[in-house]
């Protein structure tokens, strides 16, 4: 098992369609759960895929289209259900509080644990969370709607010592804690031990670039430069480009050439239109452009390398 991982849970855009649920995904760090949009049917999927929901901290919320919010109010009031007590807290642009606080006051709602949600303008890219695995930044997108991506950036990690070098210097526990620090250890002596000779190399925070719903916009690009996986959306194939501009997506095409252009590890499609029972020209078109394209599927697991 993979220590960041994304699992998507809905692909389709619009409405359901050939077993295809709306837009949603999970995605995991160590035993944190993060969840990316709530389109109709996440109760559905996260029971299929047997997501232990009660670990899910933060939803986020790219736009309030229907597809990506009306499966939100049947999640909130399902952790009734699961005994829940430790916070959830509701990230999205403008308008999401009161959207949830209607729903629940309408339903008559009686949450066991503490909602919170806080709203942020999806036109301006800001940090909109930060805990102890991740940092979170907005990422302004062209649609109907104002929308919002997400860039979710590993926080630095301590450094990896070398086993081998603890016995050879006799190290301390203080010494070996200031190395793995970052920090130069000066020793009674006067001798020093400098950081990277004892540790293995600093690794390259990891990412995850969530890019749903946008038009082609190739400005994008450089807030997203060598990610490690993006997901694009993908609503149309290449024949369709008329249309997606019209409605304000994107196909396949274009979105392979933002991955090409911003030299990411890995593109994965998604968001298909319902015209589209056989989703694999997806990955085929994509591919012509950028090879290291996956097809979203649902129940899949992506890692984050």
């Amino acid at each position: 098992m993979n220590d960041f991982e994304l699992t998507l849970l809905g692909t389709s855009s619009s409405q359901p369609a050939f077993g295809r649920f709306p837009t949603s995904q999970i995605l995991r760090y160590h035993n944190d759960l993060y969840m990316i949009d709530c389109g109709e049917g996440t109760q559905i999927q996260l029971s299929q895929f047997k997501i232990k929901r009660n670990l899910i901290g933060v939803i986020f919320i790219s736009h309030l289209h229907g597809d990506h919010i009306f499966g939100l109010p049947g999640v909130i009031t399902s952790f009734l259900h699961y005994s829940r007590t430790t916070p959830l807290h509701i990230i999205g642009p403008i308008g999401i509080k009161k959207y949830v606080d209607t729903c629940i006051e309408l339903s008559g709602s009686q949450l066991n644990y503490v909602l919170n949600v806080t709203e942020f303008d999806a036109n301006i890219a800001q940090t909109l969370y930060e805990d102890r695995y991740l940092s979170v930044r907005s990422l302004p997108l062209k649609h109907r709607l104002p929308t919002m991506g997400f860039i979710f950036e590993e926080q630095p990690q301590p450094r990896k010592l070398r086993p081998e070098k603890i016995e050879m210097f006799g190290l301390s526990h203080q010494e070996i804690k200031t190395l793995k620090a970052d920090q130069t250890v000066v020793r009674e002596d006067g001798s020093t031990l400098q950081p990277d000779e004892f540790n293995y190399p600093k690794s390259r925070p990891r990412r995850y670039a969530f890019l749903s719903d946008t038009i082609y916009d190739p400005s994008l690009v450089e807030a997203i430069r060598e990610v490690n996986v993006v997901y694009h959306e993908t609503t149309y194939l290449n024949d369709m480009e008329k249309e997606a501009l019209m409605r304000m997506h994107a196909t396949s095409l274009q979105a392979a050439n933002i991955a090409v252009a911003a030299h990411a590890g890995m593109l994965i499609t998604g968001h298909y239109s319902s015209r589209y029972k056989d989703i694999s020209a997806f990955e085929t078109e994509c591919r012509t452009i950028f090879e290291n394209t996956q097809l979203g599927l649902e129940g899949r697991v992506y890692p984050i390398l």
